[in-house]
């Protein structure tokens, strides 16, 4: 692609999305990572890799260091969320309830955020993580995300076209 003020690369999409996911741990009170995965290969697309934030090393356990590739063994765990989303959505079908926008799963020490959803039939999952740690509230960070997630899912699908 030529560089224009109107066009911009591929890459240079990638590197908005990883300044993105870091600007989010870093400048967002209860977020400590945010992650994509492609689920039905457990391909990390992008991660925050900044060590800025309050957990630094969670997204290396996670597998990730901000760029594409293999997902660690943390993200390799992330597949079931696929079915989570395909049974959920016939759930909602059934009770005319809408399709599954996002899953909070609550741990005993933190908080993961998984908006899943289908892309050119590819299952995704844009993921916040929490750490738990005193003063976080539930509702904040369902507002960061919230208000956050429309532009990452932007920035994923300009960058990997899904």
């Amino acid at each position: 692609m030529s560089e224009d003020n109107s066009t911009i690369t591929r890459h240079e999409v990638q590197n908005q999305l990883t300044n993105l996911l870091n600007q989010l741990v870093e400048n967002k009170d209860g977020i400590d990572a945010v992650f994509v995965v492609e689920l039905g290969n457990n391909f990390l697309l992008g991660a925050s890799s900044t060590k800025e934030g309050r957990v630094p090393e969670l997204v290396d356990k996670l597998g990730g260091k901000g760029g594409a590739g293999a997902g660690g063994k943390g993200v390799t765990y992330m597949s079931v969320l696929q079915s989570l989303k395909r049974q959920m959505d016939k759930f909602g079908e059934e009770a005319e309830i809408s399709d599954l926008q996002y899953a909070i799963l609550q741990f005993g020490k933190g908080t993961v955020f998984a908006y899943i959803y289908h892309s050119k039939n590819t299952p995704l999952a844009i993921c916040f993580v929490n750490k738990k740690h005193e003063g976080d509230a539930l509702g904040n960070m369902v507002y960061f995300c919230e208000e956050n997630i429309e532009e990452v899912r932007t920035l994923v699908k300009q960058a990997f076209n899904r």
